[in-house]
């Protein structure tokens, strides 16, 4: 059996994506939508929203649905959903990196992906393995008999004269008709792609009965992740990943410590740890997996067994100098570049519920605190290569928001560089008393 501290290294998963359907909890909704589509010849569903917001993990969930696991169907009470032994796919998780420019490129990566699956003897989808796959997935598949023929392998041909489109859909061609199954490719991380001109065009080409597209990445839309969205959007399902319900958050906590326990190992995050957690969270899954990382592994070194409220305060103090946190604390920092001023301006605008913000009454909370010039600390947080305000779509004025909507949490959640909290907090109260918004610095905790 493992050593206990690595056990509990890796309760959560700050850094990783769930393949485990134990594991996952919520996005019902979009799972069974997600198994529909998997029935549905020619069509291509797109998964987008957020960073932080558990993409990766339901488009890993997605492929071991295709790849005939009902574990995840039946916990949702969507059995019929699930795919039986005959329309079970070959499930291809082909994430993009920043390395990849274009198109051209994302084909590639498939071809790779393909050229790593034998084509020598048969593989069921539940026994597929390729090069992005770090283990054996093991799936709880519908028990039923079968008998399968195979032919003498065919001589493996040679591609060199084709097109790398016409690569790509050999290869499909030849993998489905030997292992009698259809393919299904899912390209995560799609918006890491600087041009993706002529992708909308070939997936809606290329799509059939034996080959399906699944597509993931970051975006506000399909037309952020796809040059020529238009190409695709008569095929385009596209399921947009929402925020996550504080109940939803508090399932991690306790999905995590039920594993714990099947392994003998008792831990517990009491009821008020988890409601905080979930609350801080805001949403974002990611932060229930970095700060409740944190906390149990404080619980064990002093050799308790239990995590409380006081164990997730210290986590969200020590968030600053997190690993898993380390390129939100460099942008921080990067942000308020050593001025007061600009951090108040930036946790001010963080303070905002909604993602919108309306600049006239965050400047009048600013200037309660002696900024008389907010706008220009506002013009340097939204400037250079990496900014992290940004107008929103459609609106010329007035209003801004974060360009990374976890980093927003983020920065509401850290401890401030300066002592800036206590103002803020008085500032706010004083703005927007007696009105909906005059609880939101409540958030930012006295530390």
């Amino acid at each position: 059996m493992p050593l206990v501290e690595s056990v509990l290294a890796n309760a959560f998963r700050p850094g990783a994506a769930l393949d485990d359907p134990f594991l996952f909890t919520g996005r019902r909704d979009q799972v069974v939508e997600l198994a529909q589509h998997l029935h549905t010849v020619g069509v291509c569903p797109i998964i987008y929203g957020e960073r932080g917001l558990g993409k990766s993990s339901l488009a890993l969930q997605a492929q071991r649905i295709a790849m005939g696991d009902v574990t995840l169907l039946e916990d949702y009470g969507a059995h019929r959903w699930t795919l039986g032994e005959d329309n079970a796919y070959l499930a291809f998780y082909v994430p993009c990196t920043d390395s990849i420019v274009d198109t051209p490129g994302i084909l590639q990566r498939i071809i790779n992906s393909f050229s790593s699956i034998s084509t020598d003897e048969a593989t069921e989808a539940n026994q597929l393995i390729d090069r992005t796959t770090s283990r054996r997935i093991t799936l709880k598949i519908f028990q039923a008999e079968s008998q399968r023929r195979f032919q003498v392998p065919e001589a493996s041909p040679t591609y060199d004269d084709l097109a790398i489109d016409e690569k790509l859909l050999a290869m499909a061609s030849r993998l489905s008709r030997i292992h009698e199954q259809r393919i299904l490719v899912i390209v995560d991380e799609l918006d890491l792609v600087q041009d993706t001109s002529g992708l909308g065009s070939f997936i809606k080409n290329a799509s059939s009965e034996d080959l399906k597209f699944l597509l993931v990445g970051i975006g506000q839309s399909v037309s952020n992740l796809l040059s020529d969205h238009q190409s695709i959007e008569r095929i385009a399902m596209p399921i947009r990943i929402p925020l996550m319900s504080e109940e939803e958050l508090g399932q991690i906590v306790d999905r995590a410590m039920e594993r714990l326990a099947e392994l003998d190992i008792q831990y517990t995050f009491d009821k008020i740890a988890i409601q905080k957690l979930a609350t801080l969270a805001s949403g974002f899954p990611w932060f229930v997996h970095v700060l409740g990382h944190s906390a149990l592994l404080a619980v064990h070194d002093s050799n308790r067994n239990t995590v409380d409220a006081y164990d997730i305060d210290v986590a969200v103090r020590s968030l600053s100098d997190n690993r898993f946190a380390q390129r939100f604390r460099d942008l921080y920092h990067a942000a308020v570049a050593e001025l007061w001023k600009r951090e108040a301006v930036l946790r001010t605008f963080a303070l905002w519920p909604s993602q919108d913000i309306p600049t006239n009454g965050i400047y009048r909370v600013l200037k309660r605190l002696g900024i008389s010039n907010p706008s220009t600390y506002v013009n340097h947080l939204s400037s250079g290569a990496y900014p992290i305000l940004v107008k929103p779509p459609l609106q010329k004025r007035g209003a801004w928001r974060f360009a990374n909507q976890m980093f927003k949490v983020y920065v509401k959640v850290r401890k401030p560089m300066f002592d800036v909290n206590g103002r803020i907090r008085q500032a706010w109260r004083a703005e927007f008393a007696g009105t909906e918004f005059a609880d939101e610095a409540e958030s930012l905790w006295v530390r």
